[in-house]
């Protein structure tokens, strides 16, 4: 079978990329999140409107938008944390609503904004997690996440959770998020307080799971077009765009 485009696909392609219009990528690989028509109000405001996207498996998105635009909200939402109004969630084919405890030990999550237990140790708080999520050879795979972030220091001291500083306090929390080595990764802001060598060091140990899905939220365009091959961008609440990074230019355009 010939692996040449035909000619209506050539001519398709054409008028996409003319108009700035973003192209569908195809794909084998499964779909793993799937909303449909999600709404939410808080106090009769309505923060998220008709959001319906479908996240493929291995895909880099990036959620960007104004201060207040329901970024993480959105997230909240795909992990159970919120309850939409309207709208249904799939996640690996599955209803998030009937399947909720078998999807999250699949899904994990990392906020600059998450509070760990302050008074037990980096290692305590690791360890916790880890047995909730049934981690084989926790300690390995502790001492692992550690060592891949520079932070092994922090066990090695025995440091309680309320003495780490921001950037610290962060990079725990991305530790925590990789225990189970979750199919889908939700991170929001978490790049807030950590210098440019952590940074790179996130996305150095991410861009290595390349069957892993990440869903980032971020005020930083910078580095969500490092990082992310897709974005969405959120407006009032509504979908802007989502589809292929598109040009820095662009993405500063939906702001105004």
């Amino acid at each position: 079978m010939s692996t040449e485009k035909s000619n209506e696909e050539i001519v398709v392609l054409a008028i996409l990329i003319r108009y700035n219009l973003p192209t569908v990528r195809r794909t084998n690989n499964p779909a793993v999140v799937e909303l449909q028509n999600i709404s939410k109000r808080l106090a009769r405001l309505p923060i998220l409107t008709n959001i319906s996207i479908t996240v493929y498996q291995g895909e880099k998105i990036g959620i960007a938008g104004p201060i207040g635009v329901g970024k993480t909200t959105l997230l909240y939402i795909m992990l159970g944390l919120i309850t939409p109004d309207t709208g249904t969630i799939k996640m690996f084919s599955l209803s998030f609503e009937t399947h909720r405890q078998y999807i999250l030990q699949r899904v994990n999550f990392a906020s600059s904004a998450l509070k760990l237990n302050g008074y037990a140790s980096v290692y305590e708080n690791l360890l916790t997690f880890a047995r909730l999520y049934r981690v084989p050879n926790p300690k390995h795979k502790i001492e692992k996440l550690v060592h891949n972030f520079g932070i092994e220091y922090l066990l090695k001291k025995n440091l309680k959770v309320y003495k780490l500083s921001a950037g610290e306090n962060s990079k725990v929390n991305i530790c925590k998020a990789l225990l189970n080595n979750p199919e889908v990764l939700f991170l929001d802001e978490i790049t807030a307080y950590l210098d440019p060598k952590s940074e790179e060091m996130l996305r150095d140990v991410l861009k290595k799971q390349t069957l892993q899905t990440v869903l980032f939220a971020s005020h930083n365009l910078q580095e969500l077009r490092r990082f992310c091959t897709k974005i969405l961008f959120l407006k009032k609440g509504k979908i802007q765009y989502f589809g292929p990074m598109p040009s820095a230019k662009r993405i500063l355009s939906y702001y105004g």
